[in-house]
């Protein structure tokens, strides 16, 4: 089972069913199923998921392959929108309407901060990662079918040697030298190139840049460009840019098995590192195996 952060698909890998009586045949595309684990005696809940693809070739053996509804939102249209200075959870109510999901969480701080800019005609996926980029925070439904919108941190929870495998390890991303983020004013005309709900709007970009203040003539040039950003307007579009560079200034990801205890995307934690030391931050993405004992191969950055 895969799970990242931002809003990556959580999935189920390709698992087989014994199937003598043909029970699984009747199954359908989106149909739920709920996966559970037994840890200590105790039933915990891991994931909500919706048949992807299955086929039963021998009459004996079903394949199935599953994914979340952050999946099954990338198959589904979203109409487009325009906003001028909307509270986020109002954009994030008519993106989930509009998919008819009703189970999902909100952190308050989220809730009121505000938008303008647009959103083109999309999956309802790609519509909320719009709005989650806009603030830098991210959605996961890891532990049942409730998509979380949360802000990633808090304090770290230790995860000592006592519950890591051997292979811990870290790797280092290159040195990025500058962020450049296109913000985007948007006009009503007649002939503009982009059609919302029957109107035409022109784009007006404006490009905010943070340069590396550490870069050196024997750098090398590493610039990270983002111009996608439709909810990026003037009024964040400093601020967004600060942000991700800031993201890219985090270059160690750290990689550890962990034996696991109900830890989630975007949780952060301090893990064992090959040197005898540590390294802390946000989790970004876990593998789970599913055994008698739950395992979590886990990338913190």
């Amino acid at each position: 089972m895969n799970t990242s952060s931002v809003t990556v698909i959580d999935t189920d890998e390709t698992f087989n069913i014994d199937n003598p009586q043909g029970y699984y045949t009747l199954l359908q595309q989106r149909q739920k199923i709920d996966l559970y684990e037994t840890i200590n005696g105790a039933e915990y809940q891991m994931a909500t998921h919706y048949i992807k693809t299955w086929e039963t070739t021998s009459g004996v053996i079903s394949t199935f392959s599953c994914q979340d509804i952050l999946g099954v939102m990338d198959g589904t249209s979203f109409r487009g929108g325009v906003y001028d200075v909307m509270p986020a959870g109002e954009i994030i109510d008519e993106i989930m309407t509009s998919l008819g999901w009703t189970d999902y969480y909100v952190d308050p701080e989220i809730v009121e901060m505000t938008l303008s800019g647009i959103i083109k005609p999309c999956s309802h996926r790609a519509a909320l990662q719009q709005v989650l980029f806009a603030f830098g925070v991210c959605a996961a439904t890891d532990g049942g079918e409730t998509i979380r919108i949360f802000s990633p941190g808090g304090t770290p929870e230790s995860i000592g040697a006592g519950r890591t495998y051997t292979g811990a390890s870290v790797d280092t991303s290159a040195v990025v030298t500058a962020v450049r983020v296109t913000a985007h004013t948007y006009t009503k005309s007649s002939d503009g190139s982009i059609e919302i709900g029957g109107e035409r709007y022109r784009d007006t970009e404006t490009v905010y840049t943070v340069e590396n203040p550490d870069v050196t003539s024997n750098t090398k040039t590493n610039v990270v460009e983002i111009t996608g950003a439709t909810l990026v307007s003037a009024a964040n579009g400093q601020a967004v840019a600060q942000r991700v560079y800031n993201y890219y200034a985090k270059r160690d990801a750290a990689r550890a098995k962990i034996v696991w205890r109900g830890e989630k995307l975007g949780d952060a934690v301090t893990l064992p590192n090959p040197w005898g030391g540590t390294n802390t931050g946000n989790i970004v993405r876990m593998d789970l195996t599913l055994s008698n004992t739950v395992a979590a191969d886990c990338e913190v950055v």
